[in-house]
């Protein structure tokens, strides 16, 4: 290894040419890289330090095999973005030069730094990138423009502008001295290597992973184990086209998309790979193997085919998996992709039918949805959705549901009960629920929903004719229910409608294209019966459009103990009182905000109004407990999390090991569980013992 220093004008007015290799990442710096070297630059230019020089740091060359050109070809393993950004700074400041007619400077930059004046062809240029910004920079030194497009041209555009700020009228006097700065006055140390691997050197110069992604370091890898002189023709005809299914319109690659392609390629077969340890993953599972490096790309190309077809880049062949796979993206799940990328696979092999296929997905978007409404977690999905590739076996779909079931997958009556009391409006998925709502009537003209917003029926805001309409209803109970979905469709006369009374606003509905704001004209008047009413036929196709397991075995109390299915309107009946849901307090779910913030500060309303809401939700609810009655929630032997088998008792006579009860009189009230479980243990306390009781999120 042999080191130097050098001044850029040492580097490059030379006979050697500087070739980026394939291994290395694109052109990637931006505003803020470039602001910190003309923030240099500008530092130099200031009167009292001339003379001064700038260190830019250590460049990394491997020499390359005598060509016939009689040029020093060098691949540039270290100080490639600096070099290539260095170079865009001289084509900025020849642009300049050119409009002040400074010809011999043009000359001098071109001939000296851009160019091998008498070379042929490629060799013609001192630098030569990679292929994907090889186009926007070869034309960058061919042409003198500002026209150019990409990272490079936003590059060139940047110093244009920050070299003309310098000074207003700009002379060739003052071009003259930025040129010299540049050339003279930044230097670098010039490392050389002889016989070391490059791969290796290019790796543990990046260990720290700066400006590398994981995808980096994956290329790297891939091409470590092919021969120098192969590198161009497998970039051209493999890794290129593999690269190209995650570039953007201008032929960016999108380093944080293949990265997250790559994850989950080597998750879908069940081992989960955390967002840092992707390339450590990848390495691991190749290294000690027989490694094919166009083989495994070959792979990783049809793998990015069913990729695309989950983004929704390319359809799939059948038509009914395409409407499934957009019902999943709406959910905006990507956890969901390494099994979703393992099933489109089978189904490519021919291991698993379409309808198959179709049916699995129907059954992930379904999970999701269910859970979300009945306000369970979904911090485990990045894990579980990975291990449930594990099992799926030769029977896929019933696999999966038992899966799915293991952890939690709402069945139709607690769904049902959750989708008609859930604040939709307040989620993200309040527009692609209605639009799916509105697609389930089947027309066979469906109206554009591509104009219509979210309309409120009761508003948000009441007019004095609305609460002169509703007087009588409960103002909590109202508060509560305006975001369900009993209370939301679809209109593109929002702003029109707005706070107008219901029979103003029924007189729109009628004319409405939209089935699901057409039907509301049949409603007489609009009040919290009518809106839990419409809720629950909603609910009705919601069943059909997020499917469930098809099994009542969920470890439920209410679903298992206390209620029936039955068929009709006001379907869902408590055994022991038989009365239907719309009847019953309403409970508020868990609340998320557009911004994602979660509303957990629980208070109760017990039936005389009084309000119980203490420092925090575990002491709120051991107060319930006090006016219900320790005795009576004793004797009916629950656990603290609202399960049916008892692990931790909700109230025992002596404290459990390890947790921190609170007392109250002579027992123990354990309040160990999380909010959700909290609410369920109220919810559970209330049916049981007969009471009526409302829950607030705050």
């Amino acid at each position: 290894m042999e080191a130097r220093n050098f001044t850029l004008q040492g580097l490059i007015y030379t006979s050697r040419r500087f070739i980026v290799p394939v291994f290395q990442r694109y052109y990637s710096w931006k505003k803020r890289e470039w602001e910190i070297l003309w923030s240099d630059i500008e530092e130099l230019l200031m009167p009292e330090n001339q003379g001064k020089t700038h260190f830019m740091g250590s460049m990394v060359f491997f020499p390359l095999k005598p060509t016939m050109s009689g040029l020093q070809d060098l691949l540039i393993i270290d100080g490639q973005q600096r070099l290539l950004t260095l170079s865009i700074l001289l084509c900025a400041l020849r642009y300049i030069a050119s409009e002040l007619h400074s010809e011999i400077l043009v000359a001098e930059i071109n001939e000296n730094y851009l160019f091998h004046k008498f070379a042929e062809a490629d060799n013609r240029f001192r630098i030569y990138p990679r292929q994907r910004d090889r186009d926007n920079y070869l034309y960058a030194v061919e042409h003198i423009t500002s026209d150019v497009r990409g990272g490079i041209g936003e590059a060139l555009k940047y110093f244009i502008k920050r070299i003309q700020e310098i000074h207003t009228p700009f002379t060739h006097h003052d071009l003259k001295s930025i040129f010299e700065l540049i050339k003279s006055r930044l230097e670098f140390v010039y490392i050389m290597l002889d016989g070391e691997n490059p791969y290796q050197i290019f790796r543990s110069l990046n260990s720290t992973g700066v400006e590398l992604s994981e995808a980096d370091l994956i290329r790297n890898f891939v091409f470590m184990h092919l021969e120098l002189d192969e590198q161009n023709k497998f970039d051209d005809v493999h890794w290129q086209y593999l690269e190209n299914q995650y570039a953007d319109e201008n032929k960016r690659l999108n380093p944080q998309l293949i990265t997250s392609f790559f994850r989950d390629y080597l998750m879908k077969n069940g081992d989960y790979v955390s967002a840092g340890g992707i390339f450590e993953a990848f390495e691991k599972r190749f290294l000690n193997t027989e490694f094919n490096p166009k083989k495994l790309t070959i792979d990783l190309i049809d793998h990015a085919h069913q990729y695309n077809v989950i983004r929704g880049v390319f359809p799939h062949k059948t038509e009914s998996v395409n409407r499934s796979l957009k019902k999943l993206r709406e959910l905006h799940t990507s956890t969901t992709y390494p099994l979703v990328l393992n099933l489109l696979m089978k189904n490519h092999d021919h291991e698993l039918s379409d309808e198959e296929l179709g049916d699995a997905i129907e059954l992930i978007s379904g999970f999701i949805l269910r859970r979300f409404a009945c306000s369970e977690s979904s911090r485990s999905y990045v894990n579980w959705f990975v291990t449930a590739c594990c099992g799926l076996g030769d029977r896929p779909v019933q696999n999966l549901k038992k899966f799915f079931l293991s952890k939690g997958f709402p069945d139709d009556i607690r769904f049902a009960e959750a989708f008609v009391l859930f604040p939709w409006y307040n989620s993200d998925y309040a527009r692609p629920l209605l639009e799916n709502l509105e697609r389930s009537f089947g027309h066979k003209e469906p109206a554009s929903l591509s104009d219509a917003t979210i309309e409120h029926i009761l508003p948000q805001e009441l007019s004095d004719a609305w609460r002169a309409d509703l007087k009588g209803e409960d103002p909590n109970t109202i508060k509560d229910i305006v975001h369900t979905v009993g209370n939301l469709t679809l209109s593109a006369y929002n702003r029109e409608l707005f706070t107008h009374p219901f029979g103003d606003k029924k007189r729109e509905y009628v004319k409405s294209n939209i089935c699901l704001t057409r039907e509301l004209a049949h409603y007489d008047h609009w009040d919290v019966e009518n809106i839990l009413d419409r809720g629950q036929k909603l609910a009705e196709k919601a069943l059909k459009i997020w499917g469930g397991p098809e099994s009542n075995d969920n470890a439920n109390v209410r679903n298992t103990n206390d209620h029936v299915k039955t068929k009709g309107l006001g379907k869902f009946h408590d055994q022991k009182l038989e009365k239907p849901i719309k009847n019953r307090d309403m409970v508020t779910a868990k609340r998320y905000s557009k911004q994602g913030s979660i509303f957990t500060k629980m208070q109760i309303v017990l039936p005389n109004g009084t309000i119980i809401r203490e420092g925090n939700n575990a002491e709120t609810l051991v107060k319930l407990i006090d006016w219900l009655g320790v005795d009576r929630v004793k004797m009916l032997n629950l656990d603290s999390r609202g399960a049916q088998v008892v692990n931790t008792p909700l109230v025992s006579d002596h404290p459990i090991e390890g947790q921190s009860p609170h007392k109250l009189g002579n027992y123990y009230i354990h309040t160990h569980g999380s909010t959700s479980d909290k609410q369920e243990v109220i919810l559970i306390l209330a049916e049981l013992l007969a009471e009526k009781i409302r829950i607030v999120f705050l």
